[in-house]
């Protein structure tokens, strides 16, 4: 399962979250699968147990570059590091919610 279809069961959610922390409709639509994959590659190579307790937002932030996001995405780094911050609580939630949850196909994944 690609990031495209883990995000996009709850994509509106996430979107609407995005515009709630000052993006625009079509920055956020830019962003959301961009920042996906981020945090996909996050999740991969930070060790899923790790994430699941503790600090588990910030320690997952550590892991996304936000700068080449930005720069990717023509989008000022400060913004970016709102967007991730408003998104990855919900997509832990989805880690923790199993294998319905927004990343839990890619959580058993890697668990299995």
């Amino acid at each position: 399962m690609d990031i495209k279809e883990i995000l996009s069961g709850h994509g509106p959610e996430l979107l609407k979250t995005l515009e709630q922390v000052g993006f625009s409709a079509e920055q956020a639509q830019q962003f959301l699968p961009e920042a996906g994959q981020k945090i996909a590659d996050a999740v991969s190579g930070g060790g899923l147990g790790d994430l699941l307790s503790g600090d588990a937002v910030g320690g997952l932030l550590e892991n996304v570059d936000v700068a080449s996001l930005a720069s990717k995405l023509g989008i000022d780094s400060g913004l970016v590091r709102s967007g991730l911050n408003a998104i990855v609580p919900q997509i832990l939630e989805g880690l923790k919610g199993g294998t319905g949850g927004l990343l839990g196909g890619l959580g058993s994944k890697l668990l299995g």
